[in-house]
Formats: C-alpha cells, structure tokens, sequence
C-alpha cells in the first residue's frame, strides 16, 4: 500500500480549483465541466482515489466549503444537516448520542482514524458511492433524504433511491448535495449500529444498522434495517423488516430475521473476506444490532 502512494499509476493534478461563494457558481462549474469536474468537501476520498491513480479523468474541483453548510438544526420534526458538516460535529453532538433512534448515527460517525473525522464531511461520506463506509447503511435505516440542487433547479432524493453501484449515484452531472434530511425520531424508538474489523483503522468489512419503532407494550411497529460493506452498494433488506414488523422482537423472530438476512444479501468477495463469511457475519451482526435497538426502544 505503501508503493501505492508513493508511486501513484496517473498523478492528480487538476488544472482548475474554484472555491465556490455561491451554489449557482457550483452547478454553473459542474455544468460546464462534466466528467471532468469534481465536489471538493473534505477533500479525504479524493485525496486517496487521486493517489491511486483513480481520477485520471478529473481535471477541474470545485470548493463548496464557503457555501456556509456546515451546521446541524432541527425544525419542524427534522433533523437538518449541512452537506460540508464535518463528521466530527455529528460525533460531539448531543442529539445523536442522547436519542436512542439516533444512536446509530452516532455509532457509526465515531471511527477511526481521528483525522478522518475531523475533516471528512457527511455529504462526502454519502456521496463517494463506496459500499465499506459507515453512515451510508446508518442514515439508510434513519430514513434519511438528500436535498439536491442542480441547473433545473432543487429536489429531495430519498436515500433509499441513492445508490447504484460502486462509486456510482442518482446524481446528475450538474447536480450536488446540499442537506441531509433525517426525520427525527419520536419516543420508544430505538437503534443500533455494529460493524465488524481486521483492524481497528481499517473499513469494516461488514456493518449492520438497525432501527426499530415500538408500541407501548414493545410490540415492533415499524423496522428499518440497513447493511454496508458486504456488498456493492449500502442496501436495505427489506424481507427481515418484513419478519420483524408487527412482532414483539423476541430471541426467536431475531434468529428467524438473521436467517433470512444471511441469505439475502449479496455478498461481494475481496481480498479482505469471501462472501461466504461476510454473510455468516451479517447474521451475527444483526443479532447484536436488534438485541441492542430494541433494548433501547424499551428505555432501558
């Protein structure tokens, strides 16, 4: 991996750095530019894809940094949150570590390396289209919703609808993320999310978000549950929500629901792990995951 670095196959020297004051400046740029262009948040997974050797086609990087969307707010029942947020501001902030149907947020925003957190940026999180991240499958099982502008003009993508394939999205050419919508969660709502590393500053090789809302004798009215770094994109199985949904959660429909989820997902062998363990491994981790949502839903 050293050598990688060191000796990148195409050097990343972009041509062309605007630092955008406006968002008409930003979808004007990339507008223009096409596939040539690229956001510049946190700048983290461009640094490394353009060291790889990655971004041969990219000549031209457009700063978003002085648009002013860096904050979290809540209005109205939703949880607001500026694309250029850094991860680290999700992580101290006490909203996600105090509302058990935000937890997993917050678990899955507090990871290593340090230096990451502190300059990466949740839009660039979402954005990259890399299966092994950690928010993608978090704000999948929150519902959240991405609000986009573009030349013909702003639109709400939910996250569901997100995702095509390794380093692919819904977006358009002219199009970025400008705010992340997630629906604040009520009471005897609960989540968890639990991954599972070779070592403790890598990607995980399997993630697990779960999100459970109950009724007042802890019957599962709704469930959402989400996976990452297992397969291509972050996914949604919505076969176990099925399983879970209008049950009380016990030992048994969790070991149903981790069944099937073993069996639904489509796993992706990597020099990391083969499918095979990586959907043995998602059962395992769902079970935690449930287990600990529900708990959480109950206030305990």
């Amino acid at each position: 991996m050293r050598e990688i670095y060191r000796f990148p196959s195409v050097a990343f020297r972009p041509d062309e750095y605007l630092r955008a004051k406006t968002t008409d400046e930003v979808v004007a740029f990339l507008k223009k530019h096409g596939e040539e262009a690229r956001i510049v948040g946190g700048g983290v997974t461009l640094h490394e894809l353009g060291a790889m050797g990655l971004l041969s086609r990219v000549t031209k990087l457009v700063d978003i940094q002085q648009l002013g969307l860096d904050y979290v707010k809540v209005e109205s029942g939703t949880i607001r949150i500026g694309a250029s947020t850094p991860i680290r501001h999700i992580v101290d902030n006490d909203l996600f570590k105090r509302e058990a149907g935000l937890r997993a947020i917050a678990e899955a925003a507090d990871f290593v390396p340090i230096q990451v957190v502190n300059v990466a940026t949740l839009a660039g999180a979402l954005c990259t289209g890399l299966p092994i991240l950690s928010l993608p499958p978090a704000l999948l099982a929150a519902d959240a919703k991405l609000k986009c502008l573009s030349s013909e003009g702003e639109r709400i993508l939910p996250l569901d609808d997100f995702y095509v394939d390794y380093f692919l999205t819904e977006l358009k050419g002219d199009e970025f993320v400008t705010e992340v919508l997630i629906p604040r969660p009520g009471a005897r709502v609960g989540s968890a999310f639990k991954y599972e590393k070779l070592l403790a500053v890598d990607y995980p090789i399997g993630s697990i978000a779960v999100r459970v809302s109950l009724d007042e004798r802890g019957k599962c009215q709704e469930c959402r549950v989400a996976t990452g770094s297992l397969g291509r994109i972050p996914t949604r199985i919505k076969k176990v929500e099925e399983v879970l949904a209008r049950t009380s959660v016990d030992e048994d429909t969790i070991e149903k629901a981790s069944a099937i989820l073993s069996k639904e997902i489509e796993a992706v062998s990597d020099l990391r792990a083969s499918a095979d363990y990586r959907r043995r491994l998602a059962g395992l981790l769902f079970k935690e995951a449930a287990r600990m949502a529900v708990s959480r839903g109950k206030g305990e």
